[in-house]
């Protein structure tokens, strides 16, 4: 089984690029985060979706699946509000930082959430991991970020990163069923289109209202419309590593080996600031560092004794959905 937990590090590197990457077109290139949503997360699924059918010509009959529309839609919406405050976030706070909050802050609700669907109650050990990854998130809250001639403690990209948190959080108890069941391309494909969508018909409904468009479409050049195509298969990639990990290996030693994320961010991230490039850091790396590992190992404690209430998840309760784009 643990042959397959290199597609987990493949998606935890990933996911830091898509990270890195969103900060830096949205402040180097100032493409905003509606168009960046509205192009790269609808493509992403429908590359997905294509090579799904072409692979499987057989299955031509997509409309079965909107059957589980109790669980696809909320999955797509939680998923679509998940991905612009974390894009808002990052473009605010920095990579770093928004990982450093949201990762393990996003652990410790998937735990209480199943916590309340399954009345199950927490272990004194799981308790402590909580305690640990609390612990790590407000270490990372009070060292700020350094934006421009500023430094913000809490800002609104903390707050974003923190609802960005709640959202994934929340998608993934809307959606374990249908990757269980279905392919996870399938699945994948599908709700990030349904995610594109929705940013396009928000905006479509805010430009009705205010007759002002949110969008900047107009203001790309080839060259950037070629970067947000080239940068739609790291959200396709990363989401479905993510999936064929936690088919393959399960949901706690998926989650232990994504977490990795947090720390690889930071990494990346100082490397491309030492070679030139603009990137916002947190004011003081080595306690941000420290927070990040402080949040990794209470991961790791509270997977280690959440294996039942994983395993309950994932067959006694099958209404419950599980999916990963952060």
């Amino acid at each position: 089984m643990l042959r397959y937990s290199w597609i987990v590090f493949a998606h935890a590197i990933l996911l830091s690029f898509e990270s890195i990457f969103a900060e830096l077109i949205q402040n180097s290139l100032e493409i905003s985060v509606i168009t960046i949503a509205s192009i790269c997360i609808p493509t992403s699924g429908g590359i997905l979706l294509l090579i799904y059918f072409a692979s499987n010509r057989n299955d031509n009959n997509i409309i079965n699946i909107f059957k589980n529309y109790k669980q696809l839609f909320p999955a797509a919406i939680f998923l679509s509000v998940g991905i612009f405050t974390w894009y808002d976030s990052v473009s605010r706070i920095g990579a770093s930082k928004d990982g450093l909050i949201a990762g393990a802050l996003e652990i410790t609700i998937v735990l209480f959430l199943a916590h309340l669907v399954l009345k199950e109650r927490l272990t004194k050990t799981q308790l402590f991991g909580v305690f640990l990854a609390i612990i790590g998130f407000f270490i990372t809250m009070s060292i700020g970020s350094n934006i421009g001639s500023s430094i913000n403690y809490f800002s609104l990209g903390d707050f974003e990163s923190i609802v960005s948190a709640i959202c994934m959080a929340s998608s993934y108890l809307f959606t374990i069923k249908l990757v269980k069941n279905n392919s996870a391309i399938k699945i994948t494909g599908l709700l990030l289109v349904l995610s594109g969508l929705s940013f396009i018909v928000i905006s479509s409904m805010i430009f009705t209202v205010t007759k002002n468009s949110v969008f900047s479409f107009e203001d790309l050049n080839i060259e950037e419309v070629y970067i947000l195509i080239l940068f739609s298969f790291i959200p396709l990639s990363s989401a479905l590593f993510y999936n064929i990990g936690m088919k393959k290996l399960g949901v706690s030693i998926t989650s232990i080996l994504a977490s990795s994320t947090i720390i690889l961010t930071i990494i990346f991230q100082v490397f491309l600031s030492v070679i030139g490039y603009a990137m916002i850091l947190p004011l003081n790396t080595s306690m941000a560092i420290l927070g990040g590992s402080i949040g990794i190992i209470g991961i790791f404690i509270i997977h280690i004794s959440s294996d039942r209430l994983f395993v309950i998840l994932n067959s006694k309760f099958n209404n419950k959905v599980y999916i990963k784009i952060k």
